[in-house]
């Protein structure tokens, strides 16, 4: 949490509070966590071993984006941004799409993408797949929260390519909700439509291109004990 100029982290094991210490900026990339936009036109960058932190300047489109999704991509060692507002005015015009990494700095990747690259929005679901080589995106709110998007796209961090999944029914499209990915289905729960936030959970095959509202579990490994 930051208050009052000074970073504060909370331990669950000790049940305690404690004042992060502003060190040197920090070098590498390993562990390190990334916030955009979480100072006035810069992004933090925290080291949570050594309780320390910098910040990175922000491009100056997204100088202030709010409403965006980050996510890292082991395949690319980069930090993915995508969605989000644009500029002082809050646009919602264009989709804003970012990657992110100390050696690279801010690389916009709206020239390098290729396929259906989906609509604006903000809100929205972003989380890797499949070891981070795919990036998957989904739903969100159009401009100025008009409508909910139902689609979900696929990116393909090699060759950065798009691929439109099936698009989900009205009554389980959602933005705001959690998301993560797990033998090959993403799984979606929360978030809101309108008004009240939904209690449902949704489930996308990633191999079948299909929706459903189950999760199928990994078999499990035949056991070798012959007794």
């Amino acid at each position: 949490m930051y208050a009052g100029g000074l970073l504060h982290g909370y331990n669950f094991i000790t049940s305690t509070w404690s004042t992060l210490v502003l060190q040197q900026p920090i070098s590498g990339q390993t562990g390190l966590m990334y916030f955009p936009n979480f100072f006035e036109g810069s992004m933090m960058r925290l080291n949570p071993t050594t309780k320390s932190h910098d910040s990175v300047p922000m491009p100056t489109p997204l100088i202030p984006s709010r409403q965006f999704s980050v996510a890292w991509s082991a395949s690319l060692q980069k930090m993915l941004f995508i969605g989000g507002t644009t500029g002082a005015a809050e646009q919602l015009d264009r989709l804003n799409m970012y990657s992110y990494n100390t050696k690279d700095g801010w690389v916009d990747l709206a020239q390098v993408v290729k396929g259906p690259v989906p609509a604006a929005r903000s809100f929205a679901c972003f989380v890797p797949a499949s070891g981070g080589s795919k990036m998957i995106v989904f739903g969100g709110f159009t401009k100025g929260r008009a409508s909910v998007l139902p689609d979900i796209y696929i990116l393909d961090v090699a060759t950065m390519t798009w691929t439109k999944g099936a698009n989900l029914g009205l009554k389980d499209q959602r933005a705001e909700a959690a998301c993560a990915v797990s033998n090959d289905q993403f799984i979606s729960w929360g978030g809101r439509a309108t008004g009240e936030p939904l209690n449902s959970t949704i489930v996308y095959n990633i191999k079948t291109n299909q929706w459903t509202s189950a999760y199928t579990a990994a078999a499990l490994p035949t056991s070798t004990y012959d007794g």
